[in-house]
């Protein structure tokens, strides 16, 4: 009999302050693990959101490759300055024929045996006062390639030089100073201040790489108080958006 009853007791189970301490332990055992679930999970969100926000290795600026030739019909910097440069604000209106720059490429015989070269003029009326209208004129030769013995930066510089002693002939008492550093490879700037009925002029002779480019920008009509900076702010965005052109495409030799 009184193993009959211990074996009863056996069965019943964990009673009385035991149970106690068995259910609590429990419960807090539960619960330690369901917030360290909780916060293992956090950690691996926050963990994957940082590694997909942060750079992988350090970042490179992309570099330009050097450029070795140069299709026919890319180069046109006319066209640049049409559609980049005068803006609507500018009240532009061409004054020449437009068309595609004639390329020494396309052409038999070619113009020059040792060089080949693209060539454009082009001008427009602009306004940039709204008022006054301001003639702007640009010429530019392009050397991309040389089949002699002369490199196309050595034939450049030659045609700079050139264009610079005609100009000084045709702005008379013409003011020389250097231009910007955006404008090319080198650049003179010509300022004429005009007399009497003579309006004011400026001109840039500006070469990068191979080519060669003018500038010119003249009133139609007298205008008091124009400065040399006057003209250097308008002749600025052209002369900067010329030079992007020119480094983007013409050949790095």
């Amino acid at each position: 009999m009184p193993e009959t009853t211990r074996t009863r007791r056996a069965k019943q189970g964990v009673h009385g302050w035991r149970a106690f301490l068995l259910m609590f332990g429990c419960g807090t055992t539960a619960a330690v693990l369901v917030m360290a679930v909780i916060v293992g999970g956090l950690r691996l969100v926050a963990s994957t959101v940082g590694s997909a926000a942060a750079p992988e290795g350090p970042q490179s600026i992309p570099t330009r490759e050097p450029r070795e030739s140069m299709s026919p019909g890319l180069l046109d910097l006319c066209a640049v300055l049409e559609q980049d440069v005068l803006t609507t604000d500018l009240y532009p209106r061409r004054q020449d024929d437009g068309g595609t720059p004639p390329d020494s490429a396309t052409m038999e015989p070619a113009p020059d045996p040792d060089f080949r070269t693209v060539e454009d003029e082009c001008s427009w009326l602009v306004s940039p006062d709204g008022l006054t209208d301001w003639r702007l004129e640009l010429s530019y030769t392009a050397y991309v390639e040389s089949s002699g013995s002369t490199s196309v930066a050595a034939r450049a510089e030659e045609e700079m030089a050139s264009a610079e002693q005609r100009l000084r002939t045709e702005l008379a008492g013409a003011q020389a100073s250097p231009g910007k550093s955006t404008w090319g490879d080198a650049a003179t700037a010509l300022y004429a201040p005009g007399s009497g009925v003579e309006p004011p002029a400026y001109a840039v002779v500006m070469r990068k790489k191979g080519a060669v480019c003018e500038l010119v920008l003249r009133p139609e009509e007298q205008a008091d108080g124009m400065t040399r900076a006057d003209f250097e702010v308008e002749a600025d965005p052209a002369l900067t958006a010329i030079d992007q052109e020119l480094h983007h495409l013409l050949p790095d030799r």
